[in-house]
């Protein structure tokens, strides 16, 4: 038996029906609240997988204090419990995500001690924050690219993340004075929007350096293809895959193997422990 709604409220009345707006009404209602607890169980699901409220305070209040990524800590962790050789003078690559994708001690063939401290979805912030464990390992050179993250993660303005790469270049030559810094550019990507913002940072960023402890290095524009970053080198439009890994380490090569030759030199003159 097919159920009948009067549309007319009076019809409906006379007919002692219910009017078809009382019952479309609150499964309306109750179709807008199921959506908004959807809404709500999403944002909290991504909200908690970037570190709850720390990543609420980094986005909202800029705190260098707050730790954006999970992988953070642990990352970090594993760092501090990893003791440094001594009188092994180290070249470390210092990032984010972009460092941490590569394996740069095999990229340049394992003769030289290259240690690897980037972490995936780190900041300015976070570097600065672990500059001190870095600057610990009296390494020989650093070559540091941070700041891809800040201003999707931080809200960052170009600004922001000049002034901490100058916090963590005067932290590490504070505590490691024979240091070389190798400041490099931000590298650019698929968004326009980003690429404004950093070349906008890169400028400042290359403002830091003094040509001698402090060496700016360019190698934004070998990636880039009609103003974005090129599709040869990227895997999904920021990060690189193996092309882009190659063609980073053409541009510092030449840097990076008379840095081994100093390693390898050290290593000779330094005297062997006797048995």
């Amino acid at each position: 038996m097919t159920k009948f709604r009067a549309k007319d409220p009076k019809e409906a009345q006379q007919l002692g029906l219910r009017p078809a707006g009382r019952v479309l009404l609150p499964a309306l209602l109750i179709a807008s609240l199921a959506g908004n607890l959807l809404a709500l169980g999403i944002a909290g699901y991504v909200v908690h997988g970037r570190g709850g409220l720390a990543y609420l305070q980094a986005r909202f209040h800029h705190s260098a204090e707050a730790d954006v990524d999970s992988g953070f800590i642990q990352r970090q962790g594993l760092f501090e419990v990893i003791a440094p050789r001594p009188g092994s003078r180290p070249i470390v690559f210092l990032g984010d995500s972009l460092t941490s994708g590569c394996e740069w001690r095999e990229l340049f063939g394992n003769e030289a001690l290259i240690l690897n401290r980037g972490i995936g979805g780190d900041t300015s912030a976070g570097v600065l924050k672990r500059a001190d464990s870095v600057a610990a390992l009296k390494p020989l050179a650093v070559f540091l690219m941070i700041g891809t993250n800040d201003a999707p993660s931080l809200g960052y303005r170009p600004s922001d993340t000049v002034n901490n790469h100058r916090a963590i270049v005067q932290r590490i030559l504070h505590d490691s004075p024979e240091t070389k810094i190798y400041e490099e550019s931000l590298l650019p990507s698929r968004v326009p929007r980003f690429n404004q913002w950093s070349d906008q940072t890169n400028e400042g960023i290359r403002r830091l350096a003094d040509g001698k402890s402090v060496i700016y290095l360019n190698l934004r524009d070998a990636f880039l293809e009609d103003g974005k970053l090129s599709n040869r080198f990227t895997s999904d439009g920021l990060h690189l895959n193996s092309s882009g890994y190659l063609l980073w380490k053409q541009q510092v090569d030449p840097i990076v193997k008379e840095l081994i030759g100093v390693q390898l030199r050290d290593h000779s003159r330094a005297p062997v422990p006797q048995r």
